[in-house]
């Protein structure tokens, strides 16, 4: 199989369009055209419906997708290793943070890397921990911070985390020692990120609790200047909060009972990383100790 075709096939899914596939992949419209009516050809069944909203995959498609995937991530691995042998260090990885606290770390260690391996290229995404370990499995990322779920990644535990509610500085929670989960469900809340799942959400999950949202946010920095303002409370990692509270008219409160998230780093099975990203997971790992030692 040709992986240039599979690279394609999820070009053209992603934008939903030929034309706008094409443009990205330096080809032609027809040429793209071409290209996927030999995979079909080839797979012996359609791969893509062509609609007026646009181009998605087929059933069949849709289950040979990890298939395509997985190819695509070998064929990687296979030139990567070959420049290996010749001492030429090429190849792409991709790391990210669910935390944009951890940025700067990133950015340093992806500064030092680039010195060692000028030619390995580095892209850095963002996401929640659940989108960024389904990339993981999907083999569009290598090594990313998140907080733990349940998926076959390999796994660096770096730190619990508790979460930690955010009131109004001048309101009568302030002066309270903790904050109960089911306050949650009586006070004006303010959600972020809704219907994710997000470590808000799974808390709530967890607990069954409902909270009673009255505001709704897709900006964490938003959430914290509506508590600011007294329009409610909100819910956050203590990691990502207590940098932005520093000086603000808000208060942290530790949650009753305690709520931890597992902060770690998650990258791809040994079996499935490329020789790149495995070179930027073991380059990375000397620097870990500023994380465990400074959670940031």
């Amino acid at each position: 199989m040709d992986t240039e075709k599979c690279k394609a096939l999820f070009e053209i899914l992603k934008y939903g369009s030929f034309s706008a596939a094409a443009e990205k992949m330096g080809y032609t419209p027809s040429g793209l055209s071409r290209m996927m009516a030999a995979m079909e050809e080839d797979a012996g069944f359609p791969l893509l419906i062509r609609s007026r909203e646009g181009v998605r995959a087929t059933r069949e498609c849709e289950i040979m997708m990890p298939v395509y995937r997985e190819l695509i991530a070998a064929d990687e691995k296979y030139r990567q290793s070959i420049s290996d042998v010749l001492g030429i260090h090429t190849g792409t990885v991709v790391v990210g943070t669910a935390y944009s606290i951890y940025y700067k770390w990133l950015s340093n260690v992806i500064a030092d890397f680039k010195k060692e391996y000028p030619r390995i290229e580095v892209g850095i995404n963002n996401g929640k921990s659940t989108e960024l370990h389904r990339m993981i499995a999907d083999h569009e990322m290598d090594f990313c911070i998140v907080s733990r779920r349940n998926d076959d990644v390999s796994w660096y535990h770096l730190f619990d985390d508790p979460l930690v509610a955010i009131v109004p500085a001048d309101s009568h929670l302030a002066k309270e020692k903790s904050f109960h989960l089911k306050r949650f469900e009586t006070e004006s809340y303010i959600e972020t990120f809704r219907g994710q799942d997000t470590d808000n959400a799974r808390m709530f999950r967890k607990n069954n609790i409902h909270p009673n949202i009255k505001f709704e946010t897709e900006d964490t920095y938003a959430s914290h200047r509506m508590v600011e303002a007294g329009l409610g409370i909100s819910l956050s990692n203590h990691i990502e909060t207590k940098e932005r509270s520093e000086g603000k008219s808000v208060r942290l409160k530790e949650l009753d009972p305690p709520q931890i998230v597992e902060i770690g780093i998650a990258t791809p099975p040994d079996e499935f990383i490329s020789p790149a990203a495995r070179k930027f997971r073991d380059f990375a790992m000397q620097y870990v100790d500023e994380l465990i030692l400074h959670p940031m």
